[in-house]
């Protein structure tokens, strides 16, 4: 149960990071986990991964970002980048366990919690523990063995799984990005919107209060968007 965001255009990772951390603490918005009594907040690690010069660069932490001088990020030059705050549930606190993750070339975060069992091809060897990881594993495994699209895989697999307690995910290739919005019970926690300017576009769990003039746009549960990471155009479809 995390917060993430993908950014793609003329960026700046501070207004990106700043934003995430008031999110990390649950000062941003209401939704149906924050009560008086518990603070939702995301303080079990945080990870990005941004291209710089063709290349992957992925940083990770299991500290909550808040806590974190992340002032090294602030010269990085990118068009592209995937940021993830983490709320654990369910798998332990460790670098392993913190989106996002890489793997052939495609960066992959997740918001939700599957409680049904994975499949995946043995040739993938998960280095932690976490259902996203292998929610990760179980779409690469059916684009290698049923030769498929990236899009069509997400969809079989998202299909295959209970959908309330909510499964959102960023999967991202050099080239393009699917995000896909699952229906759920807990439609205010598990929403993702969109902003875009003529300069950048971000999708994020959470309208960023680093950007509080932005046009922010929900995506409807139950829809995913393919976006083209160099024109930054994308499409709305149904999962």
């Amino acid at each position: 149960m995390c917060r993430m965001l993908l950014a793609l255009g003329t960026i700046e990772l501070q207004p990106l990071l700043e934003g995430m951390k008031i999110i990390a603490q649950n000062k941003n918005r209401g939704h149906e986990f924050n009560t008086n009594s518990y603070p939702w907040t995301h303080s079990d690690g945080w990870g990005i991964a941004f291209r710089e010069n063709d290349c992957w660069k992925i940083q990770k932490s299991i500290q909550p970002i808040y806590e974190e001088n992340t002032n090294n990020l602030n010269t990085i030059k990118t068009n592209h980048c995937v940021l993830h705050i983490r709320k654990a549930l369910g798998s332990e606190i460790k670098n392993e366990n913190t989106h996002p993750f890489l793997k052939d070339n495609i960066v992959f975060c997740h918001n939700g919690f599957i409680p049904e069992p994975i499949t995946f091809s043995k040739t993938f060897q998960p280095q932690g523990q976490t259902d996203s990881e292998k929610l990760f594993y179980a779409i690469l495994t059916i684009i290698k063995e049923h030769k498929t699209t990236p899009e069509q895989a997400i969809k079989l697999v998202l299909n295959q799984y209970t959908p309330k307690t909510g499964t959102n995910i960023i999967f991202s290739t050099p080239e393009e990005t699917i995000i896909a919005v699952r229906a759920t019970n807990y439609p205010q926690y598990y929403h993702m919107v969109i902003a875009e300017t003529p300069t950048f576009i971000i999708i994020s769990s959470e309208e960023l209060p680093t950007y509080p003039d932005l046009p922010w746009q929900k995506i409807i549960p139950g829809q995913y968007v393919i976006i083209n990471n160099n024109t930054r155009k994308y499409l709305l479809k149904n999962i």
